[in-house]
């Protein structure tokens, strides 16, 4: 395995502590070794756990899947997702790569 995703299990931002243990297994010389730069985390948008994710100082990928470029279409298509609006989930993107890159 050279590149893995945190992804169609469910949002890993409802599981933060239990996704970020498994990051540091994977990634941990004695665990599976795994390079940071080759995980990804894909997730809709939970802008608490962008910036959370952020700040623990780790080089991993980040994914979003934002369904729709406006809120109302968003809200249509996927109405379980955050209450965050794209502008807010785009925005911790572009945080989350300042911080990470």
């Amino acid at each position: 395995m050279t590149n893995l995703v945190f992804m169609g299990m469910g949002e890993p931002m409802a599981n933060y502590d239990e996704m970020i243990r498994a990051v540091k297994i994977l990634t941990h010389p004695r665990g599976f070794g795994l390079g940071q730069r080759h995980i990804t985390i894909s997730t809709i948008g939970i802008v608490s756990g962008i910036e959370k994710l952020a700040d623990e100082n780790l080089q991993i990928g980040l994914a979003i899947s934002l369904h729709a470029p406006t809120n109302d279409l968003r809200k249509k298509l996927v109405p379980t997702a955050t209450p965050n609006s794209v502008e807010e989930i785009i925005e911790s993107g572009h945080n989350y790569f300042k911080k990470t890159r």
